[in-house]
């Protein structure tokens, strides 16, 4: 049955192989590749013209993500041989087709993707920018922060309907190089006359983290505010002049002394004998 055709698709037949080995033997042989980075206007023929120029294809595909300035591209060769080349010759290489440089490396599924490849692999290198104008651009954010290293991305951040929400990303390919952007950009004025706001880029996690426990310090300090620097004429008072119990706690009748009591008693006692006597 192998290589025969039925109702045009041409049957497949192979030995049965564990998973363990299928997945071994793509680890070493893949022919799909991953490509990001294109500019806006790249188009599949654009993108084919070149990469059939180094290995021959079987398909490609063109995306555009509606929140990214940047398209990418999902492209399957005819043969691993093919792949490993196209990644070898245009993996960060300067192009007409890219915003900066390409990057072309091997698509790898969910499943198989390392952990590293989490949103923790740029922990650190990752710089939050706020304040940016709408006429932005990725060359001009590289113009201005590529003095302090080596930038390996930038994420203009987009709303669905494709407009600039006024943040971005910039990914440095060094911790270093994102301390020093920081420490020499925050607060500077370079676009529209704003200044800018940069910080290193916080996970979703991290950032929930830090602000549920800025908000409990606050209520915090906001308790002991109330409790500790509240005037001592503000309290509830009993007639008797002691504070009372409050927040459900039982408010208990003032005790006379034992001593009062028992002349009280005593007067009570004396006067009825004497009235009884006349």
């Amino acid at each position: 049955m192998d290589g025969k055709e039925l109702k045009g698709t041409t049957i497949d037949v192979q030995h049965f192989r564990p998973r363990h080995e299928r997945e071994k033997e793509s680890e070493t042989t893949f022919t799909k590749i991953f490509i990001k980075n294109l500019t806006s206007s790249t188009t599949e023929e654009e993108l084919k013209a070149v990469l059939t120029k180094i290995a021959p294809i079987e398909s490609i595909f063109v995306g555009a993500p509606k929140q990214y300035s940047t398209k990418f591209s999902l492209v399957t060769m005819a043969e691993h041989e093919g792949a490993v080349k196209v990644i070898e010759e245009l993996s960060e290489t300067v192009s007409p087709l890219a915003e900066g440089k390409m990057y072309v490396a091997r698509h790898r599924s969910r499943g198989q993707r390392p952990i590293q490849k989490s949103q923790f692999q740029s922990e650190g290198r990752n710089v939050y920018v706020k304040h940016l104008p709408q006429d932005i651009s990725d060359e001009k954010l590289r113009e201005a922060f590529g003095q302090f290293g080596e930038i390996e991305s930038i994420h203009l951040q987009m709303s669905p309907d494709n407009l600039f929400r006024g943040f971005a990303f910039i990914c440095f390919a060094t911790k270093e190089s994102a301390d020093k952007s920081v420490a020499s950009m925050h607060g500077r004025t370079v676009y529209d006359n704003r200044p800018l706001y940069v910080k290193l880029a916080q996970s979703r996690d991290a950032r929930a983290r830090m602000l549920q426990e800025q908000r409990a310090r606050q209520q915090n300090r906001t308790f002991m505010n109330m409790t500790m620097g509240m005037p001592q004429q503000m309290m509830p008072m009993h007639p008797m002049g002691n504070p009372m119990m409050t927040n459900n706690m039982m408010m208990r009748r003032p005790m006379l002394p034992r001593c009062l009591l028992y002349t009280s008693d005593a007067a009570d006692e004396e006067d009825s004998v004497d009235l009884g006597g006349r």
